[in-house]
């Protein structure tokens, strides 16, 4: 959802049982971002082209960096899908 303009957004989550919803800003741009879990539960948001970067999703909806992949070459590719494929395992799929 955009608060105010680019680089203030904010994340929500309705826990479940719950009847309001846990609201934090983040200074990021959340367009090409994807939030996936793995599957011990921990959430995660990947940020994407031209570079990725990951952020831990903490409890309180705030984010923690946990590094960022450039490879090699010029990369005009976004995001179309992320999933973890196992623990520790997070696939990334994209196009033009």
């Amino acid at each position: 959802m955009a608060i105010g303009g680019n680089g203030d957004h904010g994340l929500a989550l309705l826990k479940k049982g719950s009847r309001s919803f846990l609201v934090r800003r983040v200074d990021l741009y959340l367009a090409d971002c994807f939030v996936v879990a793995e599957p011990g539960g921990t959430w995660y948001l990947i940020k994407g082209a031209p570079h990725f970067t990951v952020y831990q999703v903490e409890g309180d909806l705030k984010l923690t960096r946990l590094g960022d992949f450039a490879g090699k070459g010029h990369h005009t590719i976004r995001i179309l899908d992320a999933r973890f494929i196992s623990k520790d395992v997070l696939h990334l799929s994209g196009g033009m």
